[in-house]
Parts: structure tokens; sequence; C-alpha cells
């Protein structure tokens, strides 16, 4: 009884130690691969392919700070963002997650979209094209379509909502409606002369 026991009780104690081990291993290996940046705490990002050195930083409070780098499982790289204060602040870019191409590549600000905004499809043509003012679109945007890439919507928006006139276009790059907009709402749409033959239900191109 008293073997089972002690033996019960040394089962407890080994994997308590276990535990601390592990976290005392990746303690070290954190601050081992530290940069000399003053409070900065820096290690390598998971599955950080052979031959890159980047390192993802936080301060000592923790935040993540600068260039984060973010892969695949099989090291392709997901993902390029600037923070500061653990917002995302500065160019941003995600890629696909198996061509590797861009995805996305726009500018943040204090954590909001901020300026110049580009979005890609899969194969790698423009998918849509303008600009964000602190996290709401802004100016006036392009919408692609995915094949032939032709333009399949153009127009403004004013405070992150439709405004004025937005002209919407065939894959073929003919004109499909006219469509006028006040503060999101679509108050009047007008057709070419002759009208197309089949005319799709409206929607938002951002949708």
């Amino acid at each position: 009884m008293f073997s089972k026991q002690y033996a019960k009780k040394n089962i407890v104690t080994i994997t308590s130690l276990k535990a601390v081990i592990i976290s005392a291993v990746s303690l070290i290996s954190f601050t081992v691969q530290a940069q000399d940046s003053g409070d900065l705490y820096c290690a390598k990002p998971q599955y950080r392919p052979k031959g890159d050195r980047h390192l993802n930083c936080k301060d000592a409070s923790m935040r993540r700070q600068g260039l984060w780098k973010f892969y695949s499982y099989s090291g392709l790289l997901l993902n390029d963002l600037n923070y500061k204060d653990n917002k995302m602040h500065g160019s941003c870019t995600w890629y696909h997650a198996t061509t590797g191409r861009i995805r996305v590549s726009c500018n943040y600000f204090d954590g909001k979209r901020d300026g110049e905004f580009e979005t890609f499809f899969f194969n790698g043509q423009t998918q849509a094209s303008g600009e964000y003012n602190y996290g709401k679109r802004s100016g006036t945007w392009t919408y692609y379509y995915s094949t032939t890439g032709e333009t399949r919507a153009t127009g403004l928006y004013i405070n992150g909502r439709q405004s004025g006139q937005w002209k919407y276009y065939q894959s073929n790059g003919k004109l499909l409606r006219t469509v006028e907009y006040i503060n999101g709402q679509a108050i009047k749409t007008t057709y070419p002369d002759p009208p197309p033959k089949k005319v799709p239900a409206l929607a938002s191109p951002g949708k």
C-alpha cells in the first residue's frame, strides 16, 4: 500500500516537474532569440522557413511592435503585418495560402484601414481598388471581373457609403446600367439603349 502511494506521489511530482521544465525551456527559447532592441522581446515566427531570419517582437507590456510575419505549416508566407502598440499600423499584406500571391494590400492607421486598398483574385487579377479613410471606404472605387479583368463597377464612396453615379458593366466591357445613390441608397437606375437582354439583380459590388 505504501509503495503504491509513494509511486503515485512520484508520478505527480515528475509530471509537475516536466511542466515547469517545458515552461522554462519555452521562456529561454524566446529570450535567447531576443534582439538587442531595448525593451523589445523577439522570437522567430512559427513555421518560419530556413534562411529567413525575421523575428516577431513584443514590448515589455507584451504588445506587438513592428513587422510581424505569419507562415503556413509548409512555410509559405501568409501575412506581413505592421504593428504599433498591438494595433495594426502601417503597410499590411495578406497572401493566398496556396499560391503565395498577394490577396490584400493596404495600409492601417491606429488599427483601422487608412489609405490605398487593393484586393486580388486567386489568379492574380485585381478584384477591387480604392481608398479608406480611417476605417471607411472613401473616394472612387473600382471592382473588376476575375476572368476578363474588365471593370465590373465603379463609383464614389462618401463616409463608407455609395454616393452619386455608379456605373455597372458586363464582363465584355459593355455598360449594363447606371445607378444614382444617396447615402448608400439606390434612388434611380437607367439602362443603355438598347438595354441588355439579361439584367442581373442589383447588388453592392463590395459584397
